[in-house]
């Protein structure tokens, strides 16, 4: 029953990001970072978390989003977000971020594995549960290893319905205007420690979001 419920939820999800996707109008600041992407490396776009149904419309349009993977929850949430990414084409990767486990573990390397150049996946450094804008270690890890640029994106528009809860989700009206802003990528190295990935993350990341609401109320002449 509640499987069958969560299927319904996915394709619920699917529904209200095509509608983003195929009705909003985009606006990217930040064109020469994405043209500058190497394309003998995997790319993680990173953005905090409450932006994806701002983010689908860029991952699709301009990142080869036909081969992206998501990193979702193993939970509850997890299920309908598989069949929501699915339904989109997209390969969804269940990583519990509650505890460490064995299970966690294969799963994360398996994505690391998949990762391949040209490849794209998707991932909300503070999430799913929170605090808000404080990354997890997991990203660093799998950059690192998987010799992945990282893309911090962020993204504003005022016409949207914003969840109450920690993230302030954002879930944009039809035919909305959305302003993205890209930073520049940048390959961490094997080597360097997790604390220094993730200080660069946060910065980028703070600052894509914060001037994407700014450059939003900038109207284009």
């Amino acid at each position: 029953m509640f499987e069958h419920f969560h299927r319904l939820e996915g394709v619920g999800l699917a529904a209200s990001l095509f509608a983003a996707i195929y009705t909003s109008r985009y606006r990217i600041h930040g064109q020469e970072n994405l043209a500058a992407l190497r394309a003998d490396r995997p790319v993680l776009v990173a953005a905090w978390h409450g932006q994806t149904h701002l983010l689908v419309g860029l991952m699709r349009r301009r990142l080869g989003a036909a081969r992206l993977q998501f990193v979702i929850p193993d939970d509850e949430r997890g299920a309908a977000l598989d069949t929501g990414g699915r339904l989109l084409g997209f390969r969804p990767y269940k990583i519990s971020m509650k505890e460490q486990s064995f299970a966690a573990a294969r799963t994360m390397l398996a994505l690391i594995r998949s990762l391949g150049p040209g490849d794209v996946a998707y991932i909300n450094p503070d999430g799913p549960y929170g605090p808000v804008r404080i990354p997890k270690d997991g990203v660093a890890f799998i950059a690192a290893h998987a010799s992945a640029q990282l893309l911090p994106v962020g993204a504003y528009t005022g016409t949207c319905y914003r969840l109450r809860r920690w993230d302030r989700y954002s879930v944009p009206l039809p035919f909305s205007r959305i302003t993205v802003v890209a930073r520049p990528a940048f390959t961490p190295d094997r080597d360097e420690p997790r604390a220094s990935i993730l200080d660069r993350l946060t910065r980028e990341l703070t600052q894509a979001i914060e001037e994407a609401e700014r450059l939003h109320r900038i109207r284009e002449p």
